[in-house]
């Protein structure tokens, strides 16, 4: 079980990302001797280290993402099996997961979950350097037998919506899609500005697609 109290025996041994790996190392330290986090300290005084499914609850997205980006290979290796055999069980259907497409997700999740933090406008964001999904969406095609397409120049809401597939569980993507389906029904007749349609398109959905289409 990894540990914080292991430093940084999990990380990569490569030079470049050593300043990363330090500066990380040292927010997880602010987090653990905040007074407020009353269980780490629980943990650090009876056990010597904190576990990282507990420490994990107190970290942000992008402390998360920065962290995995950090680990060193086998691991991150590791942690994409997890996910691949997951998915795999879900959806009985055999899958690809690589490292590079779990640092995709998190970089989307992080980036999109600050949009919402900040109450700015979620549906026409962008990331503009976003991480390659080609896997993430020929996996998603195989399972859903569709034929959609990452963006080119950047990762829209329907990226990220084809990459939740891969790292949630099939009953909560299906529960995302619905709800969010019922969402728009619901605020359709309240639009002024745009039309639903134009919702989609700036939402980066293919021509004549809705969100239902998906499943």
């Amino acid at each position: 079980e990894m540990c914080i109290r292991d430093s940084f025996k999990n990380y990569s041994s490569d030079t470049s990302k050593t300043d990363s790996i330090v500066k990380m190392v040292a927010t997880f330290s602010s987090v653990m001797s905040n007074r407020k986090n009353k269980p780490l300290k629980h943990y650090i005084n009876t056990h010597n280290g904190v576990p990282l499914w507990i420490l994990v609850n107190y970290l942000t997205l992008g402390n998360v993402s920065k962290m995995y980006s950090n680990l060193d290979d086998d691991l991150r290796l590791e942690v994409a099996k997890d996910y691949k055999r997951k998915l795999e069980r879900d959806y009985k259907t055999r899958v690809q997961i690589t490292p590079s497409d779990v640092d995709s997700i998190l970089q989307q999740a992080h980036m999109f979950r600050n949009v919402c933090a900040h109450e700015e406008r979620l549906y026409d964001y962008k990331i503009d350097r976003a991480k390659s999904r080609a896997n993430i969406f020929a996996n998603y095609n195989k399972i859903y037998d569709k034929e959609y397409v990452p963006t080119m120049n950047g990762s829209y809401v329907f990226d990220l919506l084809i990459s939740l597939c891969l790292f949630l569980n099939k009953h909560d993507y299906i529960k995302l899609v619905k709800n969010m389906d019922k969402l728009i029904s619901n605020y359709s007749h309240s639009f002024y500005t745009i039309t639903i349609d134009d919702l989609y398109t700036k939402m980066n959905f293919p021509d004549q697609t809705k969100i239902l289409d998906m499943l």
